[in-house]
């Protein structure tokens, strides 16, 4: 016959309590979004037709990805650097579409292992990087910094979007 220890229904006590919280933040989030967008809809809807043109037009603002070794790139960037940070593709659609037109060119674009470094600006005072993880969520953008601090130590780290929907009312 099997039997739960009381250690084992503790801690399934324990995710559960864990999943709960996640999912209540998850709808304080959702609910956030909406009331912004419902706010705003001009402005969001401007934004996303922004991002389909950069989807559409993609090579007009990034060159194609040259896949270079973490030394190779070490050599190109500046010590001094600034990480622009991206969660999902809309976020970093409309930022690297930005960033190519203030830049006036498609922005180089270089694989260092697994990930994507998009380079806006560099001189001999400050690089400044974009990158985002591959897929949407807090554990691959945790993974992303791990690994790009291992590469490099970014003076500033900048998240730019919604953060994951953080409930504003909670950290004010």
């Amino acid at each position: 016959m099997f039997t739960k220890s009381e250690e084992s229904i503790e801690i399934k006590y324990q995710e559960g309590l864990r999943q709960s919280n996640e999912n209540a933040r998850s709808d304080e989030a959702k609910e956030d979004i909406m009331k912004f967008y419902n706010e705003h809809q001009d402005i969001c809807d401007r934004a996303l037709k922004y991002y389909q043109e950069y989807e559409e037009y993609k090579s007009n603002y990034v060159k194609e990805p040259k896949r270079i070794t973490s030394d190779e790139f070490c050599k190109i960037i500046n010590p001094n650097t600034i990480l622009l940070l991206t969660a999902n593709p809309i976020e970093r659609g409309i930022l690297l579409r930005w960033l190519s037109e203030k830049h006036g060119a498609p922005l180089d674009t270089y694989i260092v292992k697994s990930f994507s470094y998009n380079l806006f600006h560099i001189d001999n005072k400050i690089s400044i990087i974009h990158t985002s993880p591959g897929k949407t969520g807090d554990d691959q953008t945790r993974k992303l910094i791990n690994k790009t601090c291992e590469l490099f130590t970014p003076n500033c780290i900048c998240s730019i979007g919604i953060c994951y929907g953080f409930n504003r009312k909670n950290i004010l």
